[in-house]
């Protein structure tokens, strides 16, 4: 949780809340097919800052986000 920003991962599943809107549904939905990862799991979910959120699968992939829209920003493959 960062501000009105909450991100929960769970296992292929990335749902972005803003606690402004409502706490019930997720503002954002997204998949890791969405980034072209099939099976992906999601293992760690960090707050780079206060609207970037980092994402690290199982696979070795790590995704930077902006929960304000969901929009990709990058990938690493470790």
């Amino acid at each position: 949780m960062s501000g009105v920003y909450v991100v929960v991962g769970s296992t292929h599943h990335i749902r972005l809340y803003h606690t402004n809107l409502s706490q019930e549904v997720p503002a954002k939905g997204m998949d890791t097919k969405d980034f072209g990862i099939k099976d992906g799991k999601v293992t760690v979910v960090e707050f780079n800052t206060e609207f970037l959120i980092w994402i690290g699968l199982k696979e070795g992939h790590i995704f930077e986000i902006d929960v304000r829209n969901g929009d990709l920003l990058g990938v690493k493959r470790l």
